[in-house]
């Protein structure tokens, strides 16, 4: 049980950290109206108003009836009222049915545990809201008539509603209410109940030789420990710097036992279980710290629109107290678990940065930079992961409270070894496929480089190519000459023949080329002279090597 409880409670403690923080920064728009965030960023705090339990500003006036700002103050300061007695009596209820449905005896005083730690839960949500809508009250602005009078104001809120009016002054009496239960009575009721358990909540558990309980020692004087006075801190350190950062480690780390000791004898304590809500997370020494959690959210989320609205006096204050509530927790450092310390570090720092974001943006749009880095759609990117970064950081700490580090650790690093080899099989699967590819890409090469070259070397040398015959057209045979030119010869005639009868259908220009042939071997055949002959002889040659070098371009252009 102890363990449950103690599990829960770091779950919680988290939940409320970030609950904290969220409120807050949800509540700039609307207590701060003069600030203009990006589309993106406006949109993710109009989201987190939920967390304030306020219908008026989670919804539009198109979904409810419109009322002005009085019915409205109304309406938000009574529903935690409504709502803790509707809930109160179903869950009575529900406990009634069964436990008498199973015949178990009903335990009174862990049920009304149970109760009062939802109530606190309830009210302490609801606590910056209703402050906040409260104390719009009394946010008014001045304007001129025209003729320099002053006197016409107006709530900052509801501009319909005069804040000179006999309706507004009637109200009064009912703001003074509420912010005598809300804004006040809320930490006030808190700190009444802390220190009437103060001994409980902080325990004496040091112990004399006899075993009795004591009061633990008065600290040491600061100034002893500077100038090394103290026989009993000083015995076996040395003087100097070394030593007092000895003694500081060794107070410290007494302080941290004396601190665990107490936190075992407080979990133990029965009567401190209806009000668990409220010291859950913090150490003994920090038993007041639920009150100035409190006050800072009131400051911040409510305060803060009394001074001067609609400047930048308001940006500046909150940001202020954004920086002292972070120094502040860093100083004492009040949790118990140090996954909480961080959370609360992170959500310090991000409430640091959303005002003087606010702050910034303010400035820019009364130097009207409408294209400056703080009204781009990137800074308002850069805002929204600003403001996840709270909940991301709480959410992996609640795992790790689920799971356990060592097995997040592993499931961690097991995911990062199996992308790893993914990734390593995709390279070597893309390397495969580049090697393929330039293989492929080399054969073709290679087979457009042969066909060439055998087309070349075809062009160059062609053998003697038969054309068809038939029975009506006589058969032809066409050579190549000693010259290189292509003559048609009759297959018909006698094959013992000599020569005299050719009959040969030639290309243009084939006339040298049967001049050659019947001049061969240098005689010149009869009726030409060896004069004659060598003039053809010449002209073939000039035709062969116009042939040739027009072969050679057609086989380039080819390949």
């Amino acid at each position: 049980h102890i363990r449950q409880r103690r599990f829960w409670s770091a779950v919680m403690s988290k939940i409320k950290i970030c609950v904290a923080a969220y409120q807050i920064t949800s509540s700039i728009p609307w207590s701060l109206p003069q600030v203009t965030f990006p589309s993106v960023t406006s949109y993710a705090l109009k989201l987190a108003t939920v967390m304030q339990l306020n219908l008026f500003q989670v919804g539009t006036s198109d979904c409810v009836q419109h009322l002005d700002y009085m019915y409205e103050l109304v309406v938000i300061t009574t529903l935690p009222f409504i709502i803790a007695l509707v809930g109160g009596g179903l869950y009575a209820l529900v406990v009634l049915v069964r436990h008498r449905g199973f015949g178990a005896k009903i335990s009174r005083t862990r049920e009304t545990n149970r109760v009062i730690y939802m109530l606190t839960l309830l009210f302490y949500v609801a606590l910056p809201g209703c402050s906040a809508y409260t104390f719009r009250y009394f946010s008014c602005l001045s304007f001129d008539r025209g003729d320099g009078r002053h006197d016409l104001k107006a709530l900052a809120v509801d501009m319909a509603v005069r804040c000179t009016s006999k309706r507004y002054r009637r109200f009064l009496a009912y703001v003074v209410l509420a912010v005598c239960v809300w804004p006040i009575g809320v930490p006030l009721s808190i700190g009444v109940v802390l220190f009437r358990y103060r001994r409980r909540l902080d325990p004496d558990v040091s112990t004399d030789a006899t075993g009795g309980l004591a009061r633990p020692p008065l600290p040491e004087p600061a100034s002893s420990l500077r100038r090394g006075r103290s026989e009993t801190s000083d015995a076996g350190v040395g003087h100097g710097a070394e030593g007092d950062l000895f003694r500081r480690a060794a107070r410290a780390h007494k302080q941290m036992i004396l601190q665990l000791k107490k936190i075992e004898v407080r979990d133990l304590d029965v009567h401190l279980e209806a009000i668990e809500f409220l010291w859950e997370e913090y150490l003994p020494r920090a038993i007041y710290f639920p009150v100035f959690e409190t006050c800072r959210r009131v400051f911040l989320t409510g305060i803060v629109t009394m001074f001067y609205p609609g400047s930048s006096s308001q940006l500046v204050l909150g940001l202020l107290g954004s920086i002292a509530s972070h120094r502040i927790f860093n100083l004492f450092e009040p949790y118990v678990d140090e996954d909480d310390g961080i959370v609360s570090e992170v959500a310090q720092t991000q409430l640091v940065i959303v005002f003087f974001a606010a702050l910034m943006v303010f400035v820019a749009d009364h130097l009207e930079e409408r294209e400056g880095i703080f009204s781009s759609n990137a800074f308002g990117v850069f805002l929204l992961i600003i403001f996840l970064s709270a909940f991301v950081v709480a959410c992996y700490f609640i795992i790790v409270d689920i799971y356990g580090h060592s097995n997040v650790v592993e499931a961690y690093e097991m995911t990062s070894r199996s992308m790893s080899t993914r990734g390593r099989h995709l390279r070597e699967q893309a390397a495969r496929y580049r090697d393929s590819s330039r293989t492929l890409f080399g054969r073709i090469g290679s087979t457009r480089s042969f066909g060439t070259a055998a087309a070349t070397a075809a062009s160059s040398s062609a053998p003697s190519e038969a054309a068809p015959s038939s029975d009506d057209t006589p058969s032809t045979t066409r050579t190549r000459g000693s010259l290189g030119v292509i003559t048609e010869v009759d297959d018909d005639d006698d094959a013992g023949g000599s020569g005299d009868e050719e009959k040969g259908e030639m290309t243009p220009g084939i006339e040298l080329a049967a001049v050659s042939q019947r001049s061969s071997g240098g005689s010149g055949g009869p009726g030409v002279s060896s004069s004659e002959a060598s003039a053809t002889t010449g002209a073939a040659d000039d035709l062969d090597d116009e042939e040739k070098a027009a072969r050679r371009s057609g086989a380039e252009s080819s390949s």
